[in-house]
């Protein structure tokens, strides 16, 4: 156990220094939801039916979340992660929750304007998807690349296996990495998709030390 937290007290030191302090993957989360909110152009989502509804649609989602016990979606045990979602309105519209329920109650699926999820550790954003409405354009694309470069700059392209860290081949999907080695990051149909190469690694682990203790009993019989 106690070599476990130390491993993960590194590893999660790594991401710490990792973060440029001038790339928006890093902000703080008050940072992050006061921009949001800015001119009341965009709002924090904190119901729990919309925010179950709105992380199963992300690509992230069985990289960050695991079933508890009674059946419900939550963070991974043991990472410090938490997440945040939050709608964004596009053309300076004022948003609104309602933009985001039908009048039977149920959410939309794709409301109007950007979901924007990020995932933060111990307050810290480490990787961010921006989900549009509709398929988001290459100068979208170009945009939100520029806010998260930092002091580096964006090669498009899978991270060439001899620039992989440790021999470590990246977990999540990306058609894009930052020169600087710290940051990847991919843009499918209408979302974009921002994260830290440390994250993926830890995330990965972790994927498969559960899938480690899961194969007793899934091989129970044989």
């Amino acid at each position: 156990m106690l070599g476990y937290l130390t491993r993960t007290f590194l590893v999660f030191t790594l991401i710490t220094t990792a973060i440029c302090a001038e790339a928006r993957i890093g902000e703080s989360r008050s940072t992050i939801e006061r921009r949001v909110t800015d001119r009341n152009q965009g709002l924090v989502i904190d119901d729990e039916a919309l925010m179950r509804h709105y992380i199963n649609q992300t690509k992230f989602r069985d990289a960050v979340l695991t079933i508890d016990s009674r059946g419900e979606l939550v963070v991974h045990d043991n990472l410090d992660l938490s997440i945040g979602i939050y709608y964004k309105t596009i053309g300076g519209e004022r948003a609104y929750e309602s933009k985001l329920v039908q009048k039977n109650g149920k959410p939309i699926d794709n409301p109007d304007g950007w979901l924007y999820f990020v995932v933060y550790h111990k307050g810290k954003s480490v990787l961010e998807a921006y989900k549009k409405s509709g398929n988001v354009t290459n100068a979208e694309v170009n945009g939100l690349l520029a806010r998260n470069q930092g002091n580096s700059s964006w090669t498009a392209g899978k991270l060439p296996k001899e620039k992989y860290p440790d021999d470590y081949e990246p977990f999540m999907p990306h058609g894009y990495y930052r020169n600087d080695l710290e940051v990847l990051a991919d843009s499918a149909g209408d979302t974009v998709t921002v994260f830290l190469l440390e994250i993926d690694r830890h995330l990965n682990k972790t994927k498969q030390e559960r899938e480690n203790e899961k194969a007793p009993d899934s091989l129970s019989g044989f």
